[in-house]
């Protein structure tokens, strides 16, 4: 049975699509960063993970939960579902303190599916993720792109056209 290398971890080729999604999901969340912010109101932190890729009908979605922890009324955990094979892009937004990567789906198509415990929410063409500045010092949007590209090619050698 020949082995595969994927981020430091080795699996064997047959049945390991699972694994390899999860450790390549790992890898992205450990560069994903918790957003804090204080206001006058509250003391607020945002964090958002990917936890899984799912199959649905015939598509396979990532899936992930973003999470607001504060104690006034306004906290949640939003849960979404990004349609794999819809995808159009994967950006990085340099802000201010941080960067933002950003997935958008191809014709502007409002498919990545939001909802929390109690309802659905309105769906969307885009959904964007928190990222640390320290991605320039070690060089690493080549290979946050790369584990993008991995994954996608686990679940049908899926093109994004754009990065």
């Amino acid at each position: 049975m020949g082995l595969v290398l994927v981020y430091g971890v080795c699996f064997g080729q047959e049945n390991n699509r699972e694994k390899e999604a999860i450790e390549t999901l790992n890898w992205i969340n450990s560069k994903l960063t918790q957003y804090q912010y204080e206001s006058i109101e509250a003391n607020v932190i945002q964090t958002c993970v990917f936890i899984k890729v799912e199959k649905l009908a015939t598509d396979y979605y990532l899936v992930g939960a973003r999470e607001q922890k504060t104690s006034d009324p306004w906290a949640f955990k939003l849960e979404f579902k990004i349609p794999i094979s819809k995808i159009n892009s994967i950006t990085f937004l340099e802000k201010k303190d941080n960067y933002w990567v950003e997935i958008k789906l191809k014709n502007n198509e409002k498919a990545i599916i939001n909802y929390t415990e109690k309802k659905f929410n309105d769906d969307t063409d885009r959904i964007q993720f928190m990222l640390s500045k320290n991605i320039d010092s070690e060089n690493l949007q080549p290979r946050i792109i790369k584990a993008f590209h991995h994954l996608f090619s686990l679940y049908g050698n899926i093109k994004v056209e754009k990065f």
